[in-house]
């Protein structure tokens, strides 16, 4: 994991493409069922949008929210969205995000290197809104120590240079908080400062910092997870046609230095590719 070349044909059970968040988790899901699982991502590294993003998270009825005491209603929270959805609402698709959402977030805790922090404070958007709250369902991912990653580090996308200082992820939380009163705090300025010294050490040693925070904590945390199932991942590999049969989708081909191969999945293709390395010349007209 991952694979540095992969066969002219590959057989497994479920082909998931893309490795952002939806992907990873599919794979480890998919994976725990039992079924032999093939991610492949066209871009060079892993962790999609995820890996440059806030990393935050919107998931009303969590344990996490239950432990800190804070009492929350799917009822009010299905009011909330459709509310702020209007016309757009789809309540079929929304009772199952609400039903599934927090056993997902117990699964990820239970069953993989994910964990999650609830985000005290952290209002709805909207929180003056009919079922909206002033916190309970906003939680994000625990820092990761990305030299845990050994050789997979150099395969995580980076975080956006925009949301860095001097290439160093800053969590949304104390972090800020302490860089913002650096000059005004000597608690604050020890904090910064050690927290300096240990990025320029892993800029040294790795070549990138190694406190992961934000997206890229929950990207990392997911490869991490993947790698420990050993399931097979492959990175620059493109989707450049689907395979059919009798109107059924059985796999795909694949783009892979500068070779096709096909993947045949027994039971099915999941399409998890959010689009971030966008490929203009591929538009399928048709996926069953």
């Amino acid at each position: 994991m991952p694979q540095e070349q992969g066969p002219a044909d590959f057989h497994c059970d479920a082909l998931i493409v893309g490795a952002g968040a939806a992907g990873l988790t599919t794979a480890l899901v998919a994976h725990d069922l039992g079924l032999q699982v093939l991610v492949v991502e066209k871009a060079a590294q892993f962790g999609g949008t995820m890996a440059r993003s806030g990393g935050w998270l919107w998931v009303p009825g969590t344990r996490l929210a239950t432990d800190a005491g804070v009492a929350g209603s799917l009822a009010e929270a299905r009011r909330y969205i459709e509310h702020e959805a209007g016309a757009h609402f789809d309540a079929p698709r929304v009772d199952a995000f609400l039903q599934a959402a927090g056993l997902m977030v117990d699964f990820l805790e239970s069953r993989s290197q994910v964990r999650f922090v609830f985000g005290h404070q952290y209002p709805d958007y909207h929180p003056d809104h009919p079922g909206g709250v002033e916190q309970g369902r906003s939680i994000h991912t625990e820092p990761y120590d990305g030299a845990k990653l050994g050789a997979l580090l150099h395969k995580l996308a980076p975080q956006m240079r925009e949301s860095t200082f001097l290439g160093m992820g800053l969590n949304s939380g104390p972090d800020l908080k302490h860089f913002l009163n650096v000059t005004r705090s000597f608690t604050s300025a020890r904090f910064v400062t050690a927290r300096l010294l240990s990025h320029f050490w892993s800029l040294v040693r790795y070549g990138r910092g190694t406190r992961l925070v934000n997206g890229n904590a929950l990207a990392a945390r997911l490869l991490a997870s993947i790698n420990d199932r050993k399931i097979n991942a492959w990175e620059e590999s493109a989707v450049v046609d689907l395979l059919t049969d009798r109107g059924r989708v059985t796999g795909a081909v694949i783009r892979r230095g500068g070779k096709a191969a096909k993947v045949h999945a027994r039971c099915g293709v999941v399409l998890a590719a959010g689009g971030f390395p966008q490929d203009v010349d591929f538009h399928p007209e048709v996926i069953h």
